[in-house]
């Protein structure tokens, strides 16, 4: 299991995750440092993906295994409407293989902004086995995923919570309202989620599904993504798997740890950056582990180019 939060502002959106993985039917922590998170550049804007339910089967990370599905059926390429549609057709596909007698309910929370003739538009939607259109928690998944658009009011706050959700408690939902009442900045808005997320780990009833490691996307209207990975004092570098199109061929960049001295800020694709760490490495030389993967376009035509996928800056 684990708790997903999004939250809607708007100028803001901002995604969170812990990463705690536990063994089906044991119960038992499998995995703390498991990314949920998945972040993608559309044709007509951006978008990030985040996951409760199942985090790894038969070998395969689900979060891998979307960004490679995703690479395969173009969706840098397309609109971020047919994202939801997509992911739907083939998470039902590849969960129909799975033992009849694990739980297989799962939900992804796709949340971003869409380009339109009013500016970039938030956007949320729900893709999942496990929850109706009105919100109705089942006790077992359906054979396949149904897919919609949640509908919000721009002039407002939206907050939406799956998986452990129940871990989310008042006095959490009135430290929003108190952070909003003192029009607190992006940033400090995602210090209050990612103190939710961790209030719920240090719950005895919870702690079974939730930790303190936390990933967390904020995406802003001007389609800049910063990355950041909270543990239980401090925070580091860890960027999710990132799509986009670029120059003829859709691209995966990511998955990435990153150590390095605290001036620098590095960028994936032409969008995500990292948060600073607050505790910076003793050493200055720098060093990344990353997945990558490529393909041609499926749908654009534009002949193949030369691309920059991670850039370093100097912080200043």
């Amino acid at each position: 299991m684990t708790l997903n939060i999004t939250f809607v502002m708007p100028s803001y959106i901002v995604q969170l995750s812990d990463r705690r993985m536990v063994s089906a039917p044991s119960g038992k922590i499998y995995d703390d440092e498991s990314n949920k998170g998945v972040v993608v550049k559309a044709d007509d804007g951006i978008f990030s993906v985040i996951f409760s339910g199942i985090g790894k089967y038969s070998n395969q990370r689900v979060d891998l295994w979307l960004a490679d599905q995703m690479l395969k059926e173009g969706i840098p390429e397309l609109p971020v409407r047919d994202a939801s549609s997509i992911i739907a057709r083939y998470s039902t596909d590849w969960f129909n293989t799975f033992p009849s007698n694990i739980d297989k309910r799962h939900t992804f929370t796709l949340a971003g902004w869409e380009n339109s003739i009013h500016g970039p538009m938030p956007t949320v939607w729900r893709v999942t086995n496990s929850i109706t259109r009105d919100n109705v928690i089942l006790e077992k998944a359906r054979d396949s995923f149904d897919a919609w658009k949640i509908s919000m009011r721009q002039s407002y706050a939206g907050f939406f919570a799956s998986g452990l959700g129940g871990a989310i408690t008042r006095h959490s939902k009135e430290s929003i309202q108190a952070a909003l009442r003192a029009h607190a900045t992006p940033d400090r808005i995602e210090q209050v989620l990612v103190d939710i997320i961790k209030a719920a780990a240090s719950d005895p009833k919870w702690a079974w599904g939730i930790n303190n490691n936390i990933l967390s996307i904020l995406l802003a209207n001007s389609g800049k993504v910063q990355a950041t990975y909270y543990t239980t004092h401090h925070y580091s570098r860890y960027i999710p798997p990132i799509l986009w199109y670029e120059a003829g061929r859709d691209y995966i960049a990511g998955d990435a740890w990153i150590t390095s001295s605290q001036n620098k800020v590095f960028q994936f694709g032409p969008m995500v950056f990292t948060a600073p760490p607050s505790n910076p490495s003793a050493q200055n030389e720098t060093k990344l582990d990353f997945h990558f993967k490529f393909t041609n376009a499926k749908y654009k035509k534009e002949p193949l180019g030369d691309v920059n996928f991670i850039k370093i800056y100097d912080r200043k």
